[in-house]
């Protein structure tokens, strides 16, 4: 699993019928210490998040496991990423 920011919501008029009710997002990705690497990219949002906040998403095959899960009579959906939580802190590691 990955971190990411959330950097807003992505909209779109067509969409392919078994995501007609799905919330997508744009990411981006950051490292351990939240600064940006990598290029954003379009996500399923799963955990309701919301923008500025920090995200643990998942890709290819695991990513659309969550909405098969909550849709169980749909097929396997073409989702290359998902949003999975919403961070609320992170601890670190105890001092020694």
């Amino acid at each position: 699993m990955l971190m990411a920011r959330v950097l807003g919501s992505i909209w779109a008029t067509v969409r392919h019928e078994p995501l007609a009710n799905a919330r997508f997002v744009l990411l981006q990705p950051v490292d351990e210490s939240k600064a940006p690497c990598g290029d954003p990219l379009a996500a399923l949002d799963m955990a309701g998040s919301g923008l500025g906040e920090l995200v643990i998403y998942t890709t290819a095959y695991e990513a659309a496991i969550p909405w098969k899960e909550r849709h169980p009579e749909l097929d396997l959906v073409c989702v290359d990423a998902t949003v999975v939580a919403v961070l609320d802190r992170i601890d670190g590691a105890p001092a020694a």
